[in-house]
């Protein structure tokens, strides 16, 4: 387990040395994190996410600690830490083995390492999905309620999804007769998700059990309307499978698939049961909203002990095998996350930290910024705008506001021109030559008010 735990660690360490921006949405969660650094706490309830994760990283961030390191400390120090439990929790369903495996497989798997260098909340998201499953795995029932609605208050304070542990757990404990278990989940649940809506209610843009949630409906079945909602359904549920490869593993995921055979049969009082449902019921709800693998993954690790199990069975068929071949099968498991770990992540994209530095100085309550890179505005100094497509009409409505006095675009993303721009009383922006180029080659449009 140590061993696992190690190379845990040193993927995370190497993936976040090598990432030099963080992806989108972690503007969102890194502006939170700041204000409450800075005694802002009303700030944790005024975006779109949830503020468990702000909470926590602006802990690190008052310890002195850069917003963006303080992140990635947080989320990679919670992901590498879930491999503990989820490899005790397969130990315990099924052997040594198959918990070798597992743990591997979340350690390296890509995404598992990615989504917490990118400063997101999957980080500790993974942390208490993987210690829920833990709790589950445990022949004794006392206590198991209340510890499961407890997981499951603190999974909601990261994102929406995470109800689903008391959604599913509390039904599967009445099925195994853990009558009093069902009410300690319920009411744990309860009392540890309580301050989210009623944050939402004082500091944010009223009562609510979940803005993101609302948000992605908008922007899913929510915002097609009519008849277009079930096709909306049909074509993001066809792309789920998709998804998932590339959230769980591409190798992984099929051998997920032969240890649920390997462990029929599955009955519904069985710990194993509550794993699929929980991942399937998550599986359900994306198509509604829009089929993205940072939805797949938070439930995927349940699906590893499963994979750690079809891996196991392969591992011992090639016991007496030639060497060559177990390399191989090796190889295959592990190699393509061996070899995308190391890779260099958007450093491209450094001009939005280097155009936001440049610009923040030159920006404030009355000199504002209209952009539609979030990220920009974060590292600008700004707070960033939601994480949906910001099209051209939007742009021009910002530029046209007076205390509008930078306006930086993807000139083919937004198409906005500068004539555009020159016909609102704004100029090109004079930048030092290292920046122009980097602005140049992204396509980026950058202008100042003249007027």
């Amino acid at each position: 387990m140590k061993s696992v735990l190690a190379i845990a660690v040193l993927a995370r360490v190497l993936v976040a040395w090598r990432t030099h921006v963080p992806a989108r949405d972690a503007e969102a969660y890194l502006w939170m994190a700041e204000r409450i650094a800075e005694g802002e706490f009303g700030a944790a309830f005024q975006t779109v996410f949830h503020p468990l994760y702000p909470l926590l990283t602006a802990c690190g961030i008052a310890c002195g600690l850069p917003a963006v390191g303080a992140g990635q400390l947080v989320a990679c120090g919670c992901g590498a830490l879930a491999v503990l439990p989820l490899y005790a929790a397969t130990r315990r369903l099924f052997d040594e083995r198959a918990a070798l495996f597992a743990g591997l497989f979340y350690a390296l798997g890509i995404w598992f390492v990615r989504h917490p260098a990118d400063c997101l909340s999957e980080g500790p998201f993974f942390l208490v999905v993987a210690s829920a499953l833990w709790v589950v795995s445990r022949a004794g029932a006392r206590g198991r309620g209340l510890i499961l609605g407890a997981l499951s208050g603190l999974a909601y304070g990261l994102r929406p999804e995470g109800l689903a542990i008391v959604i599913v757990g509390a039904p599967w404990c009445w099925l195994r007769g853990e009558r009093r278990e069902v009410v300690s989940a319920i009411v744990a649940c309860l009392l540890i998700a309580a301050p989210w809506p009623v944050g939402w209610a004082i500091a944010g843009d009223g009562f609510t059990w979940t803005p993101k949630a609302a948000f992605n409906y908008e922007q899913g079945i929510g915002g097609v309307g009519g008849g277009n909602a079930i096709a909306h359904y049909l074509d993001h549920a066809w792309r789920v499978p998709g998804a998932a490869f590339e959230a769980i593993g591409y190798v992984a995921l099929p051998l997920a698939v032969v240890g649920v055979v390997r462990a029929r049969p599955i009955r519904l009082r069985d710990p194993a049961a509550w794993m699929l449902a929980t991942f399937l019921l998550q599986c359900a709800v994306i198509p509604a909203l829009r089929s993205n693998i940072r939805f797949l993954a938070g439930y995927g690790i349940l699906l590893l002990p499963f994979a750690g199990i079809g891996a196991a069975r392969i591992a011992s068929w090639a016991r007496e095998r030639p060497v060559a071949l177990r390399v191989a099968l090796l190889a295959a498991a592990f190699g393509p996350d061996f070899a995308r770990l190391p890779q260099s992540r958007r450093a491209a994209r450094i001009v939005l930290v280097e155009l936001g530095a440049f610009l923040e100085p030159r920006l404030d309550d009355t000199h504002r910024l209209a952009t539609e890179m979030p990220r920009l505005a974060y590292f600008a100094g700004q707070k960033p705008g939601p994480p949906r497509p910001i099209p051209r009409d939007e742009i021009l409505r910002q530029a046209e506001a007076p205390t509008t006095h930078v306006v930086a675009v993807v000139e083919p993303r937004t198409h906005v021109s500068i004539e555009d721009l020159r016909s609102l009383g704004f100029a090109p922006m004079e930048l030092p030559d290292r920046l122009r180029q980097l602005v140049t080659d992204r396509g980026m449009l950058v202008a100042i008010r003249t007027d």
